[in-house]
């Protein structure tokens, strides 16, 4: 996670609320579909997760057959490690490496698949399009990158009332999809989103994306 936010208390907090949102659980079942088809045509392949976080993204890859190597790149050495601790004796295909997803520590044109599922929008806006140009310049010339984001209403950019406003529709939304999901959703979890909601008030760290910005 990229400029990671100080209202997650660690990976933990992070993979548990993840584990409750169907947003989420669609997105990354999306981009596992989308990968997958691509990965039936290849063998021996390579796949490369920016911002990896605790692996949610990347272990739906790592179990393909034709996938000989997965590796995830995070900033944070929690993440790391806890990733590590949560999927490496299950794969052996798979390594979690200590990196910044803009200048990722691993060879340029490799990548056969290179994936920000969740990820783009945990990088600053002065650095989005570095952030683009490190996965170009990671993937092979007929590989794939697959950019994964939940959609947040519309909203004129740099107007903070209605990115502030976006974002609190945007995890109402979220909120009421989990309660029908769940009969019971742990107080950690929804303590999470409302801090999610208090740092898109503020305009900090979560520079969520919107289909189309008004003019």
């Amino acid at each position: 996670m990229n400029d990671q936010p100080g209202y997650l208390d660690g990976p933990l907090a992070y993979h548990t609320q993840e584990l409750y949102r169907p947003d989420e659980e669609k997105m990354f079942e999306y981009t596992s579909l989308v990968a997958r088809r691509f990965l039936d045509t290849l063998s021996e392949a390579m796949v490369l997760d920016l911002c990896s976080g605790t692996g949610l993204s990347i272990e739906r890859l790592a179990c393909h057959p034709a996938v000989s190597c997965a590796t995830g790149i995070e900033i944070d050495p929690g993440y790391v490690s806890f990733a590590s601790d949560r999927l490496l004796g299950a794969y052996p295909n798979l390594t979690f490496r200590l990196g910044d997803a803009l200048d990722p520590p691993v060879p340029r044109n490799s990548w056969d698949i290179v994936v920000l599922s969740s990820a783009y929008h945990h990088v600053r806006n002065e650095n989005k399009a570095q952030l683009l140009e490190a996965a170009s310049s990671a993937v092979k010339g007929a590989g794939l990158v697959i950019i994964a984001e939940n959609i947040i209403p519309r909203h004129r950019p740099k107007v903070l009332e209605e990115y502030s406003s976006a974002i609190k529709a945007f995890y109402v939304a979220v909120l009421s999809s989990m309660m029908d999901r769940f009969d019971a959703i742990p107080q950690s979890v929804r303590t999470t989103i409302q801090r999610i909601v208090r740092y898109g008030e503020d305009g900090e760290f979560e520079y969520k994306v919107a289909s189309r910005c008004a003019s």
